[in-house]
């Protein structure tokens, strides 16, 4: 599906790669759009986040002869059956089960890129409890569960993380092992999560306008209408 996005910089052409009904987000809409041509600050092929109120579509906007833009009558409602549908982001989850003791044989589900408490620990969920925070020590201690041991909780998850009308739904993808790759990713989200924190106090205090940048532990954002992006990002 083809539009514009109405930046600050001016009309950019794009291509929209994902349209999400969104009551809260201006416009009734979430945006993932790609440019098609140069504008601006806008390279080719660069991906944009944004809202309902700045993606047209293109048969809504012509520009006179004058070059001023007009915007004719639409409704993004008419629009959403046509729109592609964001594909889903997976999240590794890991079974293990207790090798001995009071719990032997139970089952617990392990995310190895979404934090825990502390900064080394990951979440994990089980049937009774649910989310909680595991060690790597711990993981250590226990051993990959089999199929059928795990297809229960395996099924409770995907009732919880892949719900249809969730925007934020994931797709469970079963792992084997805890890697340095999944460190990595969580520790990523780690940071993203603590500098979303301090932003978030940032706007609560100073209130900023559209335009100010903020650095986080030497890395800088910058205040758009839809809130903080990572510059460069």
């Amino acid at each position: 599906m083809l539009a514009y996005f109405d930046s600050f910089a001016g009309i950019v052409p794009v291509r929209v790669d994902s349209m999400v009904a969104d009551e809260s987000s201006p416009g009734g809409y979430r945006f993932k759009v790609r440019a098609t041509a140069a504008r601006g600050a806008y390279a080719r092929g660069q991906s944009i986040e944004t809202n309902g109120l700045h993606v047209i579509p293109r048969q809504a906007l012509f520009r006179r002869r004058g070059g001023s833009w007009r915007i004719l009558p639409y409704s993004w409602a008419d629009f959403a059956a046509d729109a592609p549908k964001p594909e889903r982001p997976s999240l590794p989850v890991l079974f293990r089960a207790d090798r001995s003791g009071d719990f032997k044989g139970d089952v617990t589900a392990v995310f190895p890129t979404l934090p825990g408490t502390a900064a080394h620990d990951a979440t994990c969920y089980a049937h009774i409890g649910q989310h909680g925070t595991c060690s790597r020590g711990w993981y250590l201690d226990t051993r990959a569960a089999k199929p059928g041991e795990y297809a229960d909780l395996l099924q409770e998850l995907r009732r919880i993380y892949e719900r249809p009308d969730d925007p934020d739904a994931v797709r469970l993808v079963v792992a084997k092992r805890w890697t340095q790759r999944h460190d990595d990713a969580r520790r990523a989200e780690l940071q993203r999560m603590n500098d979303a924190a301090y932003l978030r106090a940032i706007d609560e205090g100073d209130k900023p306008p559209i335009g100010a940048i903020a650095t986080v532990s030497g890395r800088r954002y910058v205040k758009g209408a839809d809130g903080w992006k990572r510059e460069g990002a």
